[in-house]
């Protein structure tokens, strides 16, 4: 699986969460393509998060068979518990699983992120029509 893009510091987030008076404009400009920076990369994290979900259902479709094959040349019979617990306990799925741990976790941060923009896009035109109103009454 390709590496995954650094996620945000919880300080980057912070930061991209600030608003004051003095940078409302330029917050405003900077809004529409931050907002759609953070938008694309939630869009292909759950990308990835589905390839390593696919990926980790197939090995574990694989792993399941190959267990069954030679429990069955050997002659056992053996439980589904038996058969679960084996495949978890291999180190391949086991790797596979950290990839997609790690997919869910990019794709929730990044889902965070992209929630508290627009968040902030409504406070920023809340804040506007706020100073808009204002300088219309003074």
């Amino acid at each position: 699986m390709k590496e995954l893009p650094k996620l945000p510091t919880l300080e980057e987030i912070m930061d991209l969460a600030k608003l004051t008076p003095t940078d409302l404009h330029q917050s405003m400009i900077d809004h529409v393509a931050c907002s759609g920076w953070y938008s694309f990369l939630l869009a292909k994290a759950r990308v990835r998060t589905m390839k390593a979900k696919f990926s980790l259902e197939v090995l574990a479709a694989n792993l399941d068979s190959e267990i069954r094959k030679v429990a069955e040349k050997a002659g056992k019979k053996i439980t589904e518990t038996v058969v679960h617990n084996t495949v978890v306990s291999l180190e391949e799925y086991q790797r596979a699983w950290e990839e997609y741990v790690l997919a869910v976790e990019e794709e929730k941060v990044l889902s965070a992120v992209v929630k508290m923009l627009d968040d902030k896009k409504d406070m920023m035109m809340s804040y506007a029509m706020s100073l808009r109103r204002e300088s219309v009454e003074v």
